[in-house]
């Protein structure tokens, strides 16, 4: 069902890619004190965010993503599906406007605590 949904979007919607909007992600994560590190990658018209954060507990993950939601969604529509893996928690986001121009992005958060 859920894959289902999503291609209806991918139907209607035009996903814009533009350097400004990996340059928000950057900031905003730049300035976030759970924020350890994260990289950006583009794969087709999706931006792929991985983030490695201080405190891996769910709580303090979804923190993170629903202050991301706040400020990088357009007003419009957004819509988000959440996935835990053993490694991930992982949140497929599509956020659109009035206009039907979207944004469409892959967060990945790590739950492994890394080895020193």
């Amino acid at each position: 069902m859920l894959n289902d949904f999503v291609k209806c979007l991918d139907e209607k919607l035009n996903y814009v890619v533009e350097e400004g909007i990996s340059t928000e992600i950057r900031i905003w994560l730049r300035d976030i004190e759970n924020v350890l590190d994260f990289s950006i990658k583009l794969e087709g018209t999706t931006y792929v965010v991985t983030i490695n954060t201080q405190k891996k507990d769910e709580v303090s993950i979804e923190r993170v993503f629903y202050e991301f939601v706040h400020i990088m969604e357009y007003r419009f529509m957004t819509f988000y599906c959440r996935e835990k893996t053993p490694e991930y928690i992982n949140f497929r986001m599509i956020s659109a406007t009035e206009n039907a121009n979207a944004m469409s992005l892959l967060l990945k958060f790590s739950t492994k605590e890394s080895s020193k």
